[in-house]
């Protein structure tokens, strides 16, 4: 019987979208996946005098496929082989990409903001490009074998910080179609770099950005406070949809409809009224007052790449619209609050939300 703990997943940007490519991939652990084909099918009913098709089913026809679902797994800064991992999906979900070398060192960082058009054949960021998504998994015997997901791009990405926890993220994709499966990705390697985890979390209710807008290279504290917190969940939406083009001579969709981005911070911290520093009381009282404030995250792995410079995954929120917010009231225990909050756009900083991968891969 095969077992499925043999599983792996591999993703690699395709020279051309849905041809696949597997040359240099790019090995993520994952913890789950549910990436699988969509079809598009309907019943025919139709008179035709023989009376069959009134009371039972006679054909289904098929007319289109697709692919789309979710994987996930714990952060980790780079992936294994091609060390692009998540930050090619960061690319996906964005549209595009700015790399920054660091003194002259093996660290960069890579910041992710939106595109206009980043699919357009001839002036876009990625262009008319996509992502092979290799299902590795085992059949029978245990001989693994690898299911090829192409013309992968992503719909949304949330990644979800617990107490006495790692660092999660969950990737939701589509794409155009599953190709014939086929002998597994040899070589499958992975990155020695650690996930990021709870202890390595930052959380300042404001921040001192160094480098020009919206390409920032580093963050510093300044007098900001420090904010605590005992949940954080990051949700990202691009609005992104795939359709089937009239004329393409195909069944699968081959263009992508560009949506608007819309990220949403949801927290709960204790219900403290602080007389220095941070209060999460007053956020609840900024909810109230409809006052914007502003967030900012950092995870540090405290690995070293090079000199001082360590793994970073740094995400700043200029503004933050709390859209709700709840004093959850407890007999016994710490009465806990609430908040949710959309990223609204900052005409000083250029986004909504700013994303920066701190690594030693050299380009997404």
């Amino acid at each position: 019987m095969p077992m499925g703990g043999d599983m792996y997943l591999a993703i690699q940007e395709e020279d051309t979208r849905g041809e696949e490519i597997h040359d240099d991939p790019s090995f993520i652990p994952i913890e789950s996946q549910g990436l699988k084909p969509v079809f598009v099918e309907e019943e025919d009913n139709e008179f035709r005098g023989d009376g069959v098709s009134i009371r039972e089913q006679k054909t289904i026809q098929r007319y289109g496929e697709s692919v789309a679902g979710p994987f996930a797994g714990k952060f980790y800064p780079e992936g294994g082989g091609n060390k692009a991992g998540i930050a090619l999906l960061l690319k996906y979900l964005f549209g595009d990409a700015h790399t920054t070398q660091i003194n002259s060192s093996p660290t960069h960082v890579h910041g992710f903001k939106k595109a206009r058009d980043p699919f357009d054949a001839d002036c876009g960021t990625i262009g008319d490009k996509g992502i092979s998504v290799h299902v590795n998994r085992p059949t029978v015997c245990d001989t693994l074998e690898d299911y090829p997901n192409v013309g992968c791009r992503v719909a949304g990405i949330t990644l979800t910080q617990e107490p006495a926890g790692p660092l999660r993220y969950s990737v939701d994709l589509f794409g155009q179609k599953q190709n014939d499966r086929t002998t597994k990705l040899a070589g499958a390697t992975y990155s020695s770099v650690g996930f990021f985890k709870q202890q390595h979390c930052k959380i300042y209710d404001g921040v001192t950005p160094a480098g020009v807008a919206p390409d920032y290279t580093s963050f510093a504290k300044g007098a900001a406070n420090s904010v605590l917190v005992r949940t954080l969940n990051i949700g990202m939406v691009n609005g992104n949809t795939d359709a089937v083009v009239l004329g393409s001579e195909v069944d699968y969709p081959t263009e992508t409809d560009i949506g608007k981005i819309i990220s949403t911070i949801s927290i709960t911290a204790q219900a403290r009224d602080a007389t220095t520093g941070f209060s999460a009381l007053d956020m609840y009282d900024d909810w109230r007052a409809d006052n914007r404030i502003e967030l900012y995250f950092e995870w540090d792995n405290l690995e070293v790449i090079a000199g001082t410079d360590t793994y970073k995954l740094m995400i700043h929120c200029p503004v933050v619209k709390i859209t709700d917010s709840n004093i959850d009231d407890v007999i016994n225990g710490m009465n806990m609050i609430s908040m949710t909050g959309n990223c609204l756009y900052s005409d000083t900083d250029k986004y909504a939300i700013g994303v920066f991968l701190q690594n030693s891969a050299s380009s997404v």
